[in-house]
């Protein structure tokens, strides 16, 4: 018996060595393919987006006066002279002329008093090598109130960041609501720049509209820390329910499921606020086939630990005669199954090679030992076995389940089996058998 175990677990560690060189491939197969066909994918679809509120700057025109320069004073009464040369020698300028009257250009910050955008984001993943990759595509529309605070006509600026630096902006528009006037709009490297003129506290509205597509997260980041918002609100829409927010970025106020269809419209609406922190929605990933193949060899060895240790209580409370032949050829046909997986899911369904996989091991383990021990209770015990163990842990990683609790609970349950099966056994003589 000593040297049966001693072989066993052999047998054991050989197989463990085998999933986790399965694992390792798996998983750098899933690595470099996410690495290379990612920033292809990223430099395909525009990678993720961060929109910017617009950048308003102005300037208007004013007279200001200032008093002479000693030199200009001395010119002025020397052209003085030149058209009256009776003018006394120590003329000097009346305190009224000696004053100037001169125009100079003055930058404002005029005030975006309110903000109101609409954005749809719609999931469209694409599928690279082994990788789904979380693309999508998105209308953006912003409505944006500007209002010169000056008491003066001033030329407003309004510059517009593009929300990504490699993405196609298709449907691109900007107008202003009411007069056009002098509006004028053009594309100033990778921003918007449009300019008006208005009149002093003149308020209006421009609107920004467009359409693209990127990858991962969309993003609405403010420009600076001590940008104040000024009644400001951005819904957005998705066509997926499991959506998650950026790192860091703002909870919306409000989340409504569409009800008769995928999604939700996510809500944020804040009156005047200082903040540092974005909006923004994640797409959510797909199952990778690679990551999950490089899972399931890794938990593979633990469904086998619990399948042997079941074999062997069989063996102690059914009297099976198993040989360390047998447990050989029972791993490798379990081992068959993870290395069909991770070969078969990169090519169809995931979840059908996740079926056709389980069978073919089940098939090889469950007819091998069938013939092996006879039909019967003896066929049903292996296929429950492998069913419960293998099968069970590979749906744990594919349904991204909490693997943990499932090896705990398939302890639990396996010791319980154990206790309960071998409590009337004489461990004495059931040890000191010859093989």
């Amino acid at each position: 018996m000593k040297r049966l175990l001693i072989i066993i677990t052999f047998i054991f560690i050989m197989t463990t060595i085998f999933w986790e060189a399965l694992a390792l491939v798996s998983w750098h197969r899933s690595d470099v393919t996410n690495t290379n066909i990612g920033n292809e994918v990223a430099l395909m679809w525009g990678g993720a987006h961060t929109t910017r509120p617009p950048t308003v700057t102005g300037k208007y025109t004013k007279n200001v006066s200032r008093r002479m320069t000693q030199k200009e004073k001395i010119d002025e009464i020397y052209w003085l002279r030149k058209g009256n040369p009776d003018l006394p020698e120590d003329y000097t300028l009346p305190e009224a002329d000696q004053w100037l009257i001169e125009s100079e250009e003055v930058e404002i910050s005029p005030e975006i008093t309110s903000s109101r955008i609409q954005v749809d984001v719609r999931a469209e993943h694409r599928k690279k090598g082994l990788n789904w990759f979380p693309t999508y595509e998105f209308d953006f529309s912003g409505k944006y109130t500007v209002k010169n605070t000056q008491i003066a006509a001033a030329a407003i600026s309004v510059q517009i960041p593009f929300s990504s630096e490699y993405a196609n902006f298709d449907n691109l528009m900007v107008t202003v609501e009411g007069e056009q006037g002098d509006f004028t709009y053009g594309i100033d490297g990778r921003k918007l720049q449009s300019s008006m003129t208005m009149q002093a506290g003149e308020e209006r509205s421009f609107i920004v509209s467009y359409s693209s597509r990127g990858m991962s997260d969309w993003s609405y980041a403010f420009n600076s820390t001590n940008q104040m918002l000024r009644d400001f609100e951005i819904i957005i829409n998705t066509n997926f329910d499991n959506f998650d927010l950026p790192t860091g970025s703002m909870s919306p106020n409000s989340k409504v499921p569409h009800g008769d269809k995928p999604g939700w419209e996510l809500a944020w609406k804040m009156g005047n606020m200082v903040t540092q922190r974005n909006i923004g929605v994640t797409v959510p990933d797909l199952i990778n086939p690679g990551m999950v193949a490089s899972q399931m060899s890794k938990n593979a060895p633990i469904s086998l630990l619990f399948f042997f240790f079941s074999l062997l209580m069989l063996q102690f409370t059914r009297g099976y005669k198993l040989h360390y032949v047998h447990y050989w050829f029972t791993a490798v046909s379990m081992f068959s199954f993870d290395l069909l997986f991770a070969n078969l899911a990169g090519k169809i369904n995931i979840y059908l090679a996740f079926g056709i996989a389980a069978t073919v091991s089940m098939v090889l383990v469950v007819g091998y030992l069938q013939k092996l021990l006879g039909g019967g209770r003896a066929k049903y015990e292996v296929a429950g076995l492998q069913l419960f163990y293998q099968v069970m842990f590979g749906l744990a990683c594919l349904l991204r389940g909490d693997t943990g609790l499932t090896i705990t609970v398939v302890a639990i349950a396996t010791l319980g089996m154990a206790m309960r099966s071998t409590v009337d056994i004489d461990w004495d003589k059931t040890l000191a058998r010859k093989e």
